[in-house]
C-alpha cells in the first residue's frame, strides 16, 4: 500500500509526498520498483491527468487553477511496466497566497577581520538574499535560491575594522517579497604582533692586559 499526502500548498502548486510500497500485489517482497505516476483531477476518483515522476517520494505539481479542489492519487510501477492500484486519495483546494514572508531573528555572527555570517528566519519557505556595503547597502549582493525557513549567508573578502550596512530580502514561491530594515556590523581588527627583541651586537673593547715578560739585558719591573 502507498500512503500518500499533500505536504504543502502554494498558489497553483501543490507538493505531494508518499511512502514506498514494500510488496508486490501478490504479497511477495518488492525488488524491481521503477517509479511512480501521480494521477489527479477535479473530481474524486476521476483523474484527467497523470505525471510519470520517476522513482522519487516527493514531487511538486504545478499549473493548477486557483480556488479549485484537486484530487490526487499515486500508483507505482515496476521495471516491466506493471502498474499498481491507486493509493489512497487526498484532496486539496488550491488557494491564492498573497502574504509576504515575515523576517525575524536577524543575527550577524562569526565576525572576523575579513568575513561574517548573517542568519535569519522566515515564517514560510523562501529564498535568501543579502545586500551590503561600506557606504551603501546596494554595493554588493548575494543570493541563495534554496527555499528554506532558516537562512544563512556567509560574507567574505571584507575589510578589517570596517562598519558594514546590510539588509535582507526573501521571496516565497508565489513571488511575494519582503525586505528587512538596515542593520550594521563591524569587522574585527587584524591582530598586532609585537616586534621580536634581539640582543645588541655592538661591543666595545675597553682594555687588554698581558703579563710582563723578561727582555735579555734589561731589568723588568712589575708595575704594582
Amino acid at each position: 500500500m502507498i500512503l500518500f499526502n499533500a505536504a504543502a500548498v502554494f498558489p497553483a502548486n501543490v507538493t505531494l509526498s508518499w511512502n514506498p510500497p514494500a510488496t508486490d500485489a501478490d504479497g511477495a517482497p518488492l525488488s524491481d520498483l521503477a517509479g511512480y505516476i501521480i494521477y489527479y483531477g477535479m473530481e474524486s476518483g476521476t483523474y484527467s491527468d497523470g505525471l510519470d515522476v520517476g522513482n522519487v517520494l516527493t514531487y511538486p505539481v504545478s499549473g493548477l487553477y486557483d480556488g479549485q479542489p484537486y484530487y490526487f492519487a499515486v500508483a507505482a510501477y515496476d521495471a516491466s511496466g506493471n502498474e499498481s492500484a491507486y493509493s489512497n486519495e487526498v484532496v486539496k483546494i488550491i488557494s491564492q497566497d498573497t502574504e509576504s514572508p515575515v523576517i525575524s531573528g536577524i543575527y550577524a555572527g562569526n565576525i572576523t577581520g575579513s568575513g561574517a555570517a548573517v542568519s535569519w528566519t522566515t515564517d514560510e519557505v523562501s529564498n535568501s538574499r543579502i545586500e551590503y556595503g561600506m557606504s551603501a547597502v546596494s554595493e554588493n549582493s548575494l543570493l541563495d535560491t534554496s527555499l528554506v525557513i532558516n537562512h544563512n549567508i556567509a560574507l567574505s573578502g571584507l575589510s578589517p575594522s570596517t562598519q558594514y550596512s546590510y539588509r535582507l530580502l526573501s521571496d516565497d514561491i508565489s513571488g511575494n517579497s519582503t525586505v528587512s530594515g538596515e542593520y550594521t556590523f563591524t569587522t574585527a581588527a587584524l591582530p598586532v604582533f609585537p616586534t621580536p627583541q634581539t640582543a645588541s651586537a655592538d661591543l666595545m673593547l675597553v682594555a687588554v692586559y698581558a703579563p710582563a715578560t723578561a727582555v735579555p739585558g734589561a731589568t723588568v719591573r712589575q708595575r704594582t
